[in-house]
């Protein structure tokens, strides 16, 4: 048997442990659905408008390399968009790889077209404007979500009908 001074004190402690879950995280702050797709063309364009600034072959390799960084964060967040919330995501799979090559081709065409028109520094400079334009518009556009999906509880009527989270997917 447990004393009324034990449950209290464990009452307490289980306050206190929310609360400082509340401090770390707040529930009233949303996160984007994406995270680290607001991120990435923000730190990417940023990145390629210095590079297009750079004066020495050593800045322009950092440069290039931290685009590098920032463009590496679209596979592991952007993929797992793609097959978080459907089913039989094959296709879904192929038509982003099919828009991703689209835009490699047509970054080379939009590249020598930039150099023969304002210099190599615009083919740094224009695409880094446009990746900051739509880094701030998919922030805006995008859904913001109260928590992580880690972080949910399944739904009470999803249980009571015995589904899971894979069922759920449309």
């Amino acid at each position: 048997p447990t004393s009324r001074h034990d449950r209290a004190g464990g009452a307490l402690r289980q306050r206190v442990a929310r609360r400082a879950e509340q401090v770390a995280e707040p529930e009233r702050l949303r996160q984007p659905a994406a995270p680290g797709l607001v991120e990435e063309p923000l730190g990417i364009g940023a990145t390629a408008i210095l590079t297009g600034l750079t004066q020495t072959p050593l800045q322009l390799a950092i440069g290039l390399f931290v685009i590098g960084m920032f463009a590496a964060i679209y596979h592991p967040v952007g993929l797992a968009i793609v097959v978080a919330k459907w089913k039989n995501t094959g296709m879904r799979i192929a038509v982003n790889g099919v828009w991703g090559n689209l835009g490699v081709a047509s970054a080379a065409l939009l590249t020598g077209y930039l150099i023969d028109n304002g210099g190599w520094r615009m083919a740094f400079v224009v695409p880094g404007l446009v990746a900051i334009a739509l880094g701030f518009l998919f922030a805006r556009v995008v859904p913001h979500e109260a928590s992580p999906p880690s972080k949910r509880a399944p739904k009470q009527s999803d249980l009571a009908l015995g589904k899971t989270v894979s069922d759920a997917r449309p």
